[in-house]
């Protein structure tokens, strides 16, 4: 009888030319739920449905047609109970089922827009909702729908959604292979009808224009959507245009800015590389692992377009223009291990940086019957005395620098000689004076065993006072200005 009634009434309204009920796109002054918030999940007959919403939610639900994996056909019993921020519900197509107390204790819940296919509706599915059922006068499920609002004093109203028209404007470029059209044919626009209040999807038609890069679809109030998103169709024809961004070119360089010749004779492999981003685009930067150069590590890059330097895999903007990347180079700090070879101790380690060297320390070590005599770096023959200035090489990276052995010669020094500030027994020699002017320039330490072996008080002013009239005396003495030091006389 119901089902009778309900379809006299639908034939009477066309008929009589009533006019037919059409409900307006959701009010633009409440928010959306996002779908993001929930739970879909199979059920025992291995339908997907929705099974969870947080009870806080606030505004317009629209019920998702698709899981990622299938359709979602059903909404499980009491998913949306007593969710009282919720005000208006948008069925989904695919939606067949609501299970029990399903909106049961929505309080604000005052609108619920069915569409085509649902095929039950659980008990006390809305009890203490306010709600008024809106049914498309086409859908097979009217009878079913009506049934179920006149039994439950449901108030409801009949209506007919009606289709708008979405045109893609491809606004100056072209595409192919767009669905449903002749994949050799290139199109400028195509269009597709959608039903008012309907979430659809935005096409996955890439169109192309030279020297740009395709970013979504843009429609008349400034809304970007990425092909394959969602648009809520509202009561009216849309017309969307793409955005392009012009691709430009960054170009990473081994040699820095400066072209320093050190850095740019030591590079070894590829001296660039490059690639190809749309502008406004965020990316990281090349790591330091890009180029490599002997000697070098490199940590930053610096961007003469804007004149700003960056770390190296830093997050970078694409700028609207070609860019360059220069590599910003730091000298490696090498660790060298001095070995006391048959000397006391083992070993002790001291760090140079490339470009700068190494001044070689004192020896810490003593060997009965022995002198020491100068360092020895690998397999070298020169032999480097205290204060010396090694020059560090570069080396790949990867690679550790050989080790320092010290060097003996027989004859235990016991007996203080004046000057005698590299321990090699022999005093006025020029690498004394070197080491002596090192010391007073605190580029070097010495220990208070050399310094008093050596007495380096050379002028005898004051006990233990080392100042330049030391130095002075001591160059003196070499260059055979004076026959002995004054402290000696």
């Amino acid at each position: 009888m119901k089902k009778i009634i309900s379809l006299f009434l639908a034939f009477a309204m066309m008929l009589t030319a009533l006019p037919t009920i059409v409900l307006p796109a959701f009010a633009e002054d409440t928010p959306i739920i996002p779908t993001s918030v929930l739970k879909i999940s199979q059920n025992e007959d291995w339908i997907f449905e929705i099974s969870e919403c947080p009870k806080d939610v606030q505004g317009k639900l629209i019920l998702p047609d698709w899981s990622g994996v299938s359709a979602v056909e059903g909404i499980a019993a009491g998913t949306f109970q007593d969710c009282t921020g919720i005000t208006e519900v948008l069925s989904s197509i695919n939606l067949n089922s609501i299970g029990d107390n399903a909106f049961a204790g929505c309080t604000s819940l005052t609108k619920f827009e069915f569409f085509y296919n649902i095929k039950s509706i659980g008990a006390n599915a809305f009890k203490d909702c306010p709600v008024t059922f809106y049914i498309d006068i086409n859908s097979p499920a009217l009878d079913t729908i009506v049934a179920y609002a006149e039994d439950n004093n449901i108030p409801y109203e009949l209506m007919e959604h009606k289709y708008y028209t979405i045109t893609y404007d491809v606004n100056g470029g072209a595409y192919k292979d767009i669905p449903n059209f002749d994949p050799e044919e290139v199109y400028e626009t195509f269009k597709s009808e959608n039903m008012q209040s309907s979430l659809i999807t935005i096409s996955s038609a890439a169109p192309k224009k030279v020297g740009c890069e395709f970013w979504g679809w843009e429609d008349e109030d400034g809304n970007l959507y990425q092909s394959g998103s969602s648009m809520l169709m509202i009561g009216k024809d849309v017309t969307v245009t793409p955005v392009y961004r012009m691709i430009y070119r960054i170009t990473f360089h081994a040699e820095d800015y400066e072209n320093t010749p050190t850095v740019v004779s030591n590079i070894v492999g590829s001296k660039q590389r490059y690639f190809d981003k749309e502008e406004f685009i965020d990316f990281e930067l090349q790591a330091t692992s890009a180029f490599s150069c002997k000697g070098y590590k490199l940590s930053k890059w610096y961007c003469p377009q804007n004149d700003t330097t960056y770390n190296a895999g830093a997050s970078f903007q694409m700028l609207s223009e070609n860019v360059d990347m220069y590599a910003v180079w730091n000298p490696v700090s090498y660790k060298f291990t001095f070995k006391a070879n048959n000397g006391t101790s083992d070993s002790f380690t001291a760090s140079g940086v490339y470009t700068q060297g190494l001044v070689m320390p004192e020896c810490t070590f003593t060997r009965e019957g022995y002198h020491f005599t100068g360092w020895k770096y690998g397999t070298e023959s020169t032999i480097y005395k205290t204060g010396d200035v090694f020059e560090i090489v570069a080396l790949a990276n990867g690679l550790n620098p050989k080790t320092f052995t010290a060097q003996w010669a027989e004859g235990d020094i016991t007996t203080p000689i004046y000057g005698d500030l590299d321990g090699d027994g022999i005093a006025g020699k020029t690498n004394d004076i070197v080491v002596l002017a090192k010391y007073l320039n605190n580029t070097i330490k010495l220990s208070s065993e050399t310094l008093a072996k050596a007495q380096c008080d050379l002028t005898g002013d004051s006990a233990n006072a080392i100042d330049t009239s030391d130095l002075t005396a001591l160059i003196s003495y070499l260059l055979g200005e004076i026959n002995s030091l004054p402290v000696q006389n």
